[in-house]
């Protein structure tokens, strides 16, 4: 059973209705918490669980993660349990490109809230600019794999409690540092971590981490009849929310995640492209950065060739939050224009940020997956794929109302293609197109 939050304010508001509901346990794993107002209520309200004996447990990205020293503090007073994966300054620099960029909220494992958004007010709150994204309220057993995808990068030695992270990192001047802050603040610390000769806390990770052979990547699915009772519970709990619930007519939701701690292989890249090749009908990507891989470019074109009529939606140079991602997409547009593949760009400041999949009006994916080969080669995803045509819809207009606020791209836009950025973005991606053949695979 599922619900789309499109818009900010309702996805914030979902969150904080879980966390008010929960009775045992709140577990979260996110590329990026910020210290803006949004995340601080959230907190807020995690450290007053934590305080009546629910066990609180925060996973976050050390590159995209900047926790104010205070909510570090109110966290540890309350009991709240927070851990970094992979922190910056560690002594590990294969680490650096190896993130975690899961948006991901567990509770009592029968609930949860995944998709696009990280916890900021950029992606919570109407700011301006702001990221639009779509997240899914999701309730059933399937909610148990997904608590067990979290614990399972807990106990990993990938993984450092915040209190033993690097103090540079930790104690930047109002924030928890982006890597750059910390080298600039500390060039002896720099060089020890470009080299890795910086000593670890042997203390910093659990004590009892245990070596995993897994598969490089995962799906899940479960019967919705299976804790029904517990599923209509929940949904009565969560009535003010006035969401539109969609149980799946195949009984079917799936999770599709890499396994932790690490990614290992491009085997869900594979599921991805194994499901567009499936297509007959359409297909529809929107992206936030589609700067494909040749093997899933080359699986579009193909969709287009057989007659699928496929659909990109994604981000203009005006309204793009990365020139060089852009870039790269940019040096793809003619040949999937020539191939058939209809593109539409966002028109605005506001940053296009949601990551969906819909195949044949009946299949729909959304999660953290960019589409983009960071997604496939180096970051940890998180995704739900359910086979409804009722839930397909609902994404389908989901990402119309986005695609309201876009123009379509044809070969005479490509001839003058960045009419729509500031001289200065214009220039500055002209340069990286040059660059970004070269670096694809870190964007």
């Amino acid at each position: 059973m599922m619900a789309l939050l499109d818009d900010g304010p309702s996805s914030l508001q979902a969150r904080l209705s879980l966390i008010d509901a929960a009775q045992s346990e709140i577990l979260l794993a996110y590329w990026g918490i910020d210290s803006s107002e949004a995340p601080r209520q959230i907190i807020s309200q995690l450290c007053q669980r934590a305080r009546s004996g629910v066990t609180v447990r925060i996973l976050a990205d050390g590159f995209g993660t900047r926790l104010a020293e205070d909510m570090a503090a109110q966290m540890a007073a309350a009991g709240v349990q927070v851990r970094i994966y992979h922190p910056l300054l560690s002594g590990r620099p294969e680490w650096l490109n190896c993130r975690l960029h899961s948006k991901l909220m567990v509770v009592d494992r029968k609930a949860m809230v995944i998709g696009s958004r990280n916890l900021g007010d950029d992606y919570l709150r109407q700011t301006d600019p702001s990221f639009v994204d779509c997240d899914a309220l999701v309730l059933g057993p399937i909610c148990d794999q997904a608590a067990e995808y979290i614990e399972r990068l807990w106990i990993s030695s990938d993984v450092v409690a915040l209190d033993q992270c690097h103090p540079i990192v930790m104690n930047g001047p109002n924030s928890y540092s982006r890597w750059t802050m910390a080298l600039l603040s500390t060039p002896v610390e720099a060089v020890k971590w470009l080299t890795g000769t910086t000593e670890t806390d042997s203390t910093s990770v659990h004590p009892n981490a245990p070596i995993i052979e897994q598969p490089a990547y995962r799906t899940v699915s479960f019967q919705t009849a299976i804790g029904l009772s517990d599923e209509l519970e929940w949904q009565q709990r969560l009535t003010p929310l006035n969401v539109t619930w969609h149980v799946a007519a195949s009984n079917q939701i799936t999770l599709l995640y890499d396994q932790p701690p690490v990614k290992t292989s491009t085997a869900m890249a594979q599921r991805l492209i194994q499901l567009i090749d499936s297509a007959t009908q359409s297909v529809v990507i929107e992206s936030p950065y589609p700067a494909f891989s040749d093997a899933f470019s080359a699986a579009l074109q193909r969709a287009a060739a057989r007659g699928v009529a496929v659909h990109l939606v994604t981000n203009s140079l005006a309204s793009t939050n990365h020139l060089v991602v852009y870039a790269a997409y940019q040096n793809q547009k003619n040949a999937l224009l020539n191939s058939g593949v209809k593109i539409y760009e966002f028109i605005g400041t506001q940053h296009l940020h949601a990551k969906n999949l819909v195949i044949d009006q009946r299949i729909a994916m959304l999660g953290s997956y960019n589409f983009n080969q960071r997604s496939e080669i180096s970051d940890l995803e998180f995704c739900i794929v359910t086979e409804d045509p009722g839930a397909a819809a609902a994404l389908l207009q989901s990402i119309a109302k986005r695609g309201a606020s876009t123009q379509p791209v044809t070969a005479t836009f490509i001839a003058a293609p960045l009419n729509s950025g500031t001289p200065l973005r214009r220039v500055t991606t002209r340069a990286a197109q040059i660059v970004a053949p070269l670096i694809r695979p870190l964007l």
